[in-house]
């Protein structure tokens, strides 16, 4: 089964977390700008883990990012070199 993790903690990750939890898509880690957002968010979708370091998403195979588009090339770079599928919610 594939399992998620979401970059992102606003508005938009909550509807990707909903939606996942719909489709029962295991959440398996959450990033957000600050620990207290992702400890936050992880908290209300009984994820972990969480906090702020892109070594978190190693148990995902796909990961959503939902972040503002600046900081949405060096993520993917990131995420590409580790395999992962990748779901980017706005544009690049």
């Amino acid at each position: 089964m594939i399992k998620a993790a979401i970059v992102g903690t606003g508005w938009i990750a909550q509807r990707h977390a909903q939606a996942l939890k719909v489709l029962d898509i295991p959440l398996v880690a959450v990033l957000g700008s600050t620990t207290e957002k992702a400890k936050s968010f992880a908290a209300q979708y009984e994820i972990t883990p969480y906090g702020t370091e892109t070594s978190l998403l190693q148990a995902a195979d796909c990961v959503h990012i939902c972040t503002p588009p600046s900081s949405h090339g060096a993520l993917i770079r990131v995420l590409l070199e580790q395999g992962k599928h990748i779901l980017c919610e706005k544009p690049l």
